[in-house]
């Protein structure tokens, strides 16, 4: 149905039609500021010295655990939405990591794999607008927004760009981004268990590195 005026019900209705799609482009629009979330979380304008996440330094583990906790909430709640009656919580048994891990190298791999979370994200994002009915626009901007925190405080914590491995869009492949609703509402619910599983290893690593 394209966009304009028409007078009587039938212009009304399309009028109504007509600003659901521009409300859910704009949420999209706004969410990903038209750039790649997982790029410079810390923000495009901000000075690479300062913490707008406002976190002092010796916090940072406690508040990359709290984070990803809330993180992974938000998955938990839109994988529940995809499969009415499955089990929200994932049993899998995590690896166990000793206690003399290094917390910058493991930073510098947490940062390269929640930006290529996002790099799913994003894609669902744009889905959800262009999908018949899509709904999940709020939670999935919730999603960006606290990623963007958790990727702030990893890149200040790493102090050298040059070291930072930045995934980009490739890392998706096209496979994963064509298909019908069913085939994007399957694949969403997999990015959203593994998304899952990922998280709570970083709240347990982290946790670890508190204590260690």
């Amino acid at each position: 149905m394209p966009c304009g005026y028409t007078s009587g019900y039938p212009g009304i209705i399309k009028l109504v039609c007509c600003a659901a799609f521009f409300t859910e482009k704009a949420t999209a629009d706004s969410c990903l500021q038209g750039r790649k979330p997982w790029i410079k979380p810390c923000g495009y304008y901000s000075n690479p010295n300062s913490n707008p996440v406002g976190i002092h330094n010796e916090q940072w583990l406690t508040d990359i655990v709290t984070r990803s906790e809330e993180l992974r909430t938000i998955f938990l709640k839109m994988k529940s939405d995809y499969v009415k009656g499955f089990p929200i919580a994932d049993n899998a048994k995590l690896a166990v990591w000793p206690f003399n891990l290094n917390d910058t190298i493991e930073a510098i791999d947490d940062y390269e794999k929640l930006s290529t979370v996002l790099v799913f994200v994003e894609a669902m994002l744009w889905d959800d607008h262009i999908i018949p009915n899509g709904n999940d626009g709020a939670n999935l901007c919730s999603i960006v927004s606290k990623a963007r925190d958790i990727l702030c405080i990893l890149k200040i914590e790493i102090n050298d760009d040059e070291i930072l491995r930045i995934p980009e869009r490739n890392v998706m492949k096209t496979e994963y981004r064509q298909g019908d609703r069913t085939h994007k509402l399957g694949r969403n619910y997999l990015i959203f268990k593994d998304s899952i599983r990922y998280l709570q290893y970083m709240v347990d690593k982290y946790i670890r590195f508190i204590f260690s």
